[in-house]
């Protein structure tokens, strides 16, 4: 039989004791506490008693229990959206400091959060805490309209170290705020410590920030931050950068959607438009992986995708989808960068951009790679290189390979060389293997002094374009394109060669068949076949000392080998320009039909 024992405050009970089934109860007036028969405190006064259950569990008190969670509802926030509650979250977040730390939590509900008074932010993000919400689509920080010229909304204190916020939204009320300050470096919504590690930002909303909307330090402070993750942050209406490494060494974006829609000059009380905006940024950074994000650009003020400056060191960033951007990648004034796997749509200037604008690096320091991207529509170039400041000595070394390059451009490659350099500098540009989908103006464009384009110099024989699906001739005799391969500038180099392997199957009869391929337009080999099925033919073409000069291999003859009495066949292509090398064919009947089954078409760079 099981009793139910109630006792309200001010029951008039000594030292009892209470027996039923449930085991042996003792009420003491000394401690006003209600103990088991153990001594174990249980629940249902001050001191109360907590036991989990499970093999092995450990007794503490309710209070104690309570306490290892601490809630801003604990300290009076209400979180209704009308209600200031910058100043109970404030005491919620100095009692956990007191007690060495812990996850601060915000349940459900908008908390409205206005300005500190005599600060430049409202609220500070200190060691050892962590925010965390029921939710990004169930728990928001709302900054308050009056907030007009704070410089960020959430703070992280200088040195912060074990820090971070999740789970929740950070509203910057863009559309409820008129500023009042020069918002390139006002209004922001998240900053980064001043010299502080091990932050964590996940599982975020961010949106509406009439500046910069998140940075994992502090630009322009006196000590580099480190070790910082940001993930699964969704970045809405960003009025500048959206997500920034901002002198951090040691940054992780993962797998976060960002769109930037960046304030004009109307809207500036400065009277400038967003020129740094971006989606993504390392800015004086090092270790930084950018991989897996999504961005995207609205609104009429140009924003790259990706920026990559001043002075970032060892980037790496793939996987990504840039739309609607001024660039897909923007990389100036870093060094050792590899680019790869990326997609950018509808790019609104270049493509890629790389550049070397302070150029206080000695040559061969700036190494960036650019690989297997696809790059689906530009304005400009798909790739420009650039020591674009006038008077120093430049130094970039790219390297931009198997990628695809797919709809029209101004230009493909565009190798702009040092801008009037003070004594030297160069601009190295090596590509290979990369294709396009429809050939721009220019493959390649060379521009001012100290710029050189080549092929890997240590690629060796390389294949260009090959294809192993048929193309068939019938019902005319005129000279027919079956394929066409665009051999891009100084892809074989002064002493390189070109080598094209054909095959084909046609019509067994007496009448002419003839295969051609031309180089630049000129005829480098003609077959002429009649009473046999198929025929693989191979040729080389070699440049001369010159990318001007070549030598055929004997053009008569299967694969080039053997002895004739025709005369040596040289070749006057440019080579130095894009040249195209075309597969043909010619019916003596037209009812007959000649098929290309297969072409390989490699380049030798030499020097």
């Amino acid at each position: 039989m099981s009793s139910l024992l109630k006792l309200r405050r001010g029951s008039a009970l000594a030292h009892t004791t209470f027996t039923g089934s449930e085991g042996e109860l003792t009420y003491t007036t000394d401690t006003h506490e209600l103990v088991t028969h153990d001594g174990v405190t249980a629940g249902g006064f001050p001191g109360g008693g907590y036991m989990p259950a499970g093999t092995g569990a450990v007794a503490t008190t309710v209070q104690g229990k309570l306490r290892e969670r601490v809630s801003v509802k604990d300290f009076g926030a209400v979180g209704d959206g009308v209600t200031d509650d910058t100043e109970e979250i404030q005491n919620a977040m100095t009692y956990l400091e007191s007690v060495g730390g812990g996850v601060l939590f915000f349940p459900a509900g908008t908390y409205l959060i206005s300005p500190i008074l005599h600060t430049t932010y409202c609220l500070p993000l200190k060691s050892n805490q962590i925010w965390r919400g029921s939710g990004r689509g169930s728990t928001s920080l709302l900054l308050a309209s009056t907030a007009t010229s704070i410089k960020s909304c959430i703070h992280t204190e200088a040195a912060a170290t074990n820090y971070g916020i999740e789970d929740l939204c950070i509203d910057g009320n863009r559309q409820n705020i008129t500023p009042s300050v020069d918002l390139y470096s006002n209004l922001n919504l998240v900053n980064g410590p001043d010299g502080g590690s091990h932050g964590s930002f996940q599982r975020l909303l961010l949106k509406n920030s009439w500046g910069r909307t998140f940075q994992s330090g502090w630009e322009s402070g006196t000590v580099r931050s480190s070790d910082v993750v940001v993930r699964d942050v969704v970045v809405l209406n960003s009025g500048s950068k959206a997500i920034s490494g901002t002198e951090t060494d040691g940054v992780v974006i993962d797998g976060c959607y960002v769109e930037v829609s960046p304030y004009t000059a109307l809207e500036n009380p400065a009277g400038a438009a967003a020129d740094s905006a971006s989606c993504f940024e390392s800015n004086d950074c090092a270790d930084v992986v950018i991989l897996n994000c999504i961005g995207k650009q609205v609104g009429s003020v140009d924003a790259p995708g990706i920026r990559l400056i001043n002075g970032s060191w060892n980037l790496k960033v793939h996987g990504c989808t840039i739309y609607d951007a001024s660039y897909l990648g923007f990389i100036q004034n870093v060094n050792i960068v590899d680019f790869y796997s990326n997609t950018g749509y509808n790019i609104t200037s270049n493509g890629i951009l790389i550049a070397d604008a302070d150029a206080l690096e000695p040559a061969g320091a700036k190494e960036i790679y650019v690989h297997n991207n696809v790059i689906d529509t530009v304005a400009s170039a798909f790739v420009f290189v650039t020591g674009s400041k006038t008077g120093v000595d430049a130094y970039i070394e790219t390297y931009i390979y198997d990628n695809k390059f797919k709809g029209t451009s101004l230009y493909g490659l565009y190798n702009d060389g040092v801008i009037a350099p003070a004594t030297g500098g160069s601009v190295l540009l090596y590509q290979w293997g990369n294709t396009f989908e429809l050939m721009p103006i220019n493959g390649y464009f060379s521009g001012a002094a100290e710029a050189e384009t080549q092929h890997h110099r240590d690629a060796g024989w390389s294949i260009l374009q090959q294809s192993s699906v048929p193309v068939s001739l019938t019902g005319t005799v005129s000279e027919t394109v079956l394929a066409t391969v665009v051999i891009t500038p100084n892809m074989m180099g002064q002493n390189g060669r070109l080598r094209l392997t054909a095959h084909y199957s046609y019509t067994n009869s007496a009448n002419n068949k003839i295969t051609r391929f031309r180089f630049g337009g000129a005829q480098a080999q003609s077959s002429t076949l009649t009473t046999s099925t198929q025929v693989r033919n191979q040729i080389e073409i070699a440049n001369r000392a010159s990318l001007s000069s070549q030598i055929v291999s004997i053009p008569g003859l299967n694969g080039g080998f053997g002895v004739t009495t025709t005369a040596v066949l040289t070749l006057a292509v440019n080579t130095g320009a894009n040249t195209n090398a075309t597969l043909t064919a010619q019916l003596a009947a037209a009812g007959e039909t000649i098929t290309l089954e297969s072409y390989v078409v490699e380049a030798y760079y030499a020097l």
